[in-house]
């Protein structure tokens, strides 16, 4: 069976076809259209199960339960959240458990990037797992497939990640042929786990060992990989009679039988092959499939009558390239005194064409020596010579500039607005739509104070730090504030800003809660209400709304309070908002702010509908404003007379056309809004 599909979609499909038991999931850009696939098989029913963790640590984690368990299991993430789960990552290859994951490459930051490099699994190249790098969709789904069937191997027993550029393979679409199911059964048996926590015979795993036994340990696992190559062959060949399609560690391409080589993975492949028969240029082409264990027999063989070899690197690190890095050394004995260059390209999915390839082989220099070159090909001069990342407007007044990159009706930009020129300290942003729409390029959309982009989950750690910094130089006239949205709070960073909290810090946390991940695309998150229609939950959450108030609370911090920004005759929430920002700039330790903050995209709801919905979130009961001091004193700011009716707030957003009666989900809402306001009044 044909179709026509991306290689996240093809990614989804291989994943039913190796009937994957247990798929867990936490949206990052490129990945996330992935993990969406995954949750719509699962509510389909075409996948055992899914589940939304709340960091990409805990996905990790996940898996590694899943694999104890004897199950088949399975994730997705790129950069920033493959690196956040590094620990568990190295744990699961020394645990021996036969997982398998993709990565969708992306630059890692700062500076922030969303397009394709390989500098993120580069860094993980070492921890013990098998790398394969997928060049198009086709290659994306052969390559899950086989790699299952090599983790679980009972001479091998590794996890395996499959790797593939960032948009230019995860969203590209091409026909894939699909194998059936009956066909894929046969090649990938049910897993047989060297160890299953399942009672029937009970094992341990993860003790302390001592020096006398580590050793030993860690050899194993070398022993384990190479062994991959031979196994890989058997499968390979046993691929290619069910499908027709035949993989080698590496792909050769050479028409005119050149001695100059150019080598690399992934989708840069293309463009390579492109340049030779296009252009006409004078080389032969060599693509990586499998990284780890390195082909180095392959490499060898190939390389050793080569004159040139261009290696094509689409990462850096700061001692240089890792590809040329390693294929330099795996030809050491055979190939110096020769010539290799590493052309550092494509990072952060810059365009590398078949004219820069050309370029690169027509300039570099034909003298032979005992280095690697590296080389930039494609340095812009104008913006080398400046500060990187620094947009200085702090002689502005405290704002945020108009023409920001926020979407029409966004519920952040004006609670974001009034937190800078009032408070004026500060800022700290981590990874959300607040992050997005306030730097392009080179400019921000914040002026008049300091601000920083940091890691979704460090935002409140990060502002300890900078807290007890300022401290430390005798600087506290001004407060450092934290804007975050509801995933960085709720879920991934929620460690950290208990952590301060309990710290008692003397800091401003302000979340901006749009009830769901609203920068990924629209994925559930702990703040997404219950019947509510998110990218992953797509017939409706299934579970209540997380109590941030009350777990701030439980904090004991010196002031907590929720706002939402509307005015009526009734009440005016602007002006409510700003008094509780000037009360938290005037309180010494910690203090958060909780916002209602309307997502017309992510909704479902028109952009001038915005402050309406602030409106009736208030109105209805739903959403109470509320202060406390100190864990202890509670304070209702606004009780409505006569509450709007809760279908009057429902009907504005299409999030809540579930199946099941309308008049049933009412009835479920305002007994939630009536418990709410029952555990209130109780104080």
């Amino acid at each position: 069976m044909r179709k026509f599909i991306s290689g996240n979609e093809a990614a989804a499909e291989a994943v039913e076809l190796a009937r994957v038991q247990t798929v867990f999931g936490y949206p990052i850009t490129p990945s996330t259209s992935l993990t969406e696939e995954l949750a719509k098989k699962a509510a389909a029913g075409k996948i055992n199960s899914f589940t939304q963790m709340e960091s990409e640590f805990s996905t990790f984690s996940a898996c590694i339960g899943a694999a104890l368990a004897g199950a088949r299991t399975f994730t997705a993430t790129s950069s920033q959240g493959l690196l956040y789960a590094t620990e568990v990552i190295v744990a699961a290859a020394r645990k021996r458990l036969p997982i398998v994951i993709v990565n969708v490459n992306r630059a890692l930051g700062p500076p922030w990037g969303l397009n394709a490099e390989w500098t993120d699994s580069m860094i993980l190249r070492d921890s013990g797992w098998m790398q394969y790098y997928a060049a198009s969709p086709q290659e994306v789904l052969d390559f899950i497939i086989i790699a299952y069937r090599l983790a679980e191997d009972k001479y091998v027993k590794l996890p395996a990640m499959v790797c593939y550029d960032g948009f230019f393979v995860s969203h590209r679409k091409e026909t894939v042929e699909i194998p059936s199911q009956e066909s894929i059964d046969r090649f990938l048996p049910p897993n047989v786990p060297i160890v299953a926590f399942d009672s029937s015979f009970p094992v341990s795993l993860g003790g302390l060992l001592s020096p006398e036994e580590y050793t030993e340990y860690i050899k194993s696992i070398e022993i384990s990989l190479n062994q991959v190559p031979e196994i890989e062959e058997l499968v390979f060949d046993e691929y290619f009679r069910i499908t027709g399609r035949k993989y080698q560690p590496v792909f050769i391409y050479n028409p005119k039988m050149s001695k100059n080589w150019i080598v690399t993975l992934d989708s840069i492949a293309g463009t390579a092959r492109a340049a030779i028969d296009e252009l006409g240029i004078d080389a032969g082409l060599v693509k990586i499939n499998r990284f780890r264990p390195f082909p180095t027999k392959e490499i060898k063989e190939i390389l050793e009558p080569a004159e040139k070899v261009i290696v094509l690197d689409r990462d850096f690190g700061a001692g240089g390239a890792t590809t040329s890095g390693i294929i330099a050394q795996a030809i050491r004995e055979v190939f110096f005194p020769k010539n290799i260059v590493s052309a550092i390209v494509g990072l952060n999915g810059r365009d590398v064409s078949d004219s820069l390839i050309a370029k690169i082989i027509a300039d570099t220099s034909k003298e032979k020596g005992d280095k690697v070159q590296n080389i930039w090909p494609d340095l812009k001069a104008e913006i080398l010579d400046q500060p990187l990342q620094i947009a200085d407007f702090r002689e502005e007044k405290p704002t945020l500039f108009s023409g920001h990159g926020a979407c029409p009706g966004c519920g952040l930009a004006l609670p974001l607005k009034m937190a800078i020129e009032i408070i004026q300290g500060s800022l700290i942003i981590p990874a959300s739509c607040a992050s997005v729409i306030t730097w392009s390029e080179m400019t921000t959309a914040v002026c008049g104070v300091d601000k920083d982009t940091v890691n979704f989950a460090s935002a409140a750690a990060v502002a300890t730090g900078l807290t007890q910094g300022l401290k430390s130089r005798g600087k506290t006239e001004k407060k450092v504030v934290v804007f975050a949205g509801e995933g960085a709070t709720y879920d991934i960073g929620l460690a950290s800003l208990s952590g301060a909290a309990e710290r008692n810090e003397d800091i401003i946390y302000i979340c901006y809660d749009n009830e769901a991940y609203m920068n990924t695309g629209g994925q559930r998150s702990s703040a997404t209400p219950l019947f509510a229609i998110t990218t992953t939950s797509p017939f409706g959450e299934k579970g209540f709304k997380k109590d941030i108030v009350a777990i701030m609370a439980a904090h004991r911090i010196p002031y907590l309070a929720t706002a939402s920004l509307f005015k009526n005759k009734n009440f005016d929430g602007l002006k409510d908002y700003c008094q509780k920002l000037e009360k938290a700039r005037n309180t010494k330790g910690f203090s958060f702010i909780l916002v209602f903050s309307p997502c017309p995209t992510g909704w479902k709801s028109e952009s001038e509908n915005a402050v309406l919905l602030s409106e009736l979130a208030v109105e209805t009961g739903s959403f109470p404003l509320i202060e406390i001091f100190n864990g202890e004193e509670l304070k209702i700011n606004y009780e409505p007379e006569n509450k709007v009716d809760i279908k009057e707030y429902l009907k504005l957003q299409k999030r809540f056309q579930i199946p099941i009666s309308h008049e049933k989900l009412t009835e479920i809402i305002k007994s939630e809004i009536a418990f709410k306001w029952k555990k209130l009044k109780k104080g």
